[in-house]
């Protein structure tokens, strides 16, 4: 993905955290659609940066498709789950949209994976 830019990786990096908190849900549905798009939004990240996030496991992330398909397992979604969803992988997609996000000017993303409240009251973007 030559020429992606900083916004572009930052959303993927953004869509990647929401997902991870979906992945993480108790609603089975929920949890199952967070891996789909968790893995589209991986797939849109360039080599260099996908390589780095060391925590999401590239065959955990192969085997969602077949996790999410027709004759996926709730037990196998749970288990892709627990490893792309980590509180590990939830820190370090985090880390890595915090140095986009300054990079773009904006304020860091909280251990939530929410933007910071800033001294002033509301943050918004």
């Amino acid at each position: 993905m030559k020429g992606t830019s900083d916004q572009d990786i930052l959303a993927a990096l953004s869509g990647i955290i929401e997902m991870q908190r979906t992945a993480r849900s108790d609603v089975e549905v929920c949890a199952e659609t967070g891996l789909v798009f968790l893995r589209i939004y991986y797939q849109k990240l360039p080599e260099p940066v996908a390589r780095r996030l060391t925590e999401l496991n590239p065959v955990a992330l192969a085997a969602i498709p077949g996790a999410t398909g027709q004759n996926g397992s709730e037990k196998a979604r749970k288990n892709i789950a627990s490893s792309v969803a980590s509180d590990a992988a939830f820190a370090q997609v985090i880390r890595a949209a915090n140095i986009y996000r300054k990079k773009l000017g904006l304020g860091p993303l909280g251990a939530d994976g929410r933007p910071e409240q800033t001294e002033g009251g509301s943050s918004s973007e």
